[in-house]
């Protein structure tokens, strides 16, 4: 099973690996910003419920780890 979808011209390819396949950093999402506000307001969301990790990595409440960095 598996899904595809299209962000801002990315293409993104889910699958679903079953439980023995548990989410870690190692596939993470990294989202580059113009500003520092954007920043700030990103890391606000993500952060909210989860888990804050240094140089700019947090993962949110589902499990999925982000990189909000500086463009």
């Amino acid at each position: 099973m598996s899904i595809e979808m299209e962000i801002e011209d990315h293409g993104f390819l889910f699958l679903n690996g079953g439980p023995e396949f548990e989410r870690t950093p190692a596939a993470s999402f990294m989202i580059e910003c113009d500003n520092q506000n954007r920043i700030d307001h990103l890391w606000a969301c993500l952060s909210e419920g989860g888990i804050e990790m240094q140089c700019g990595w947090v993962t949110d409440k589902f499990g999925v780890t982000w990189q909000i960095i500086p463009a």
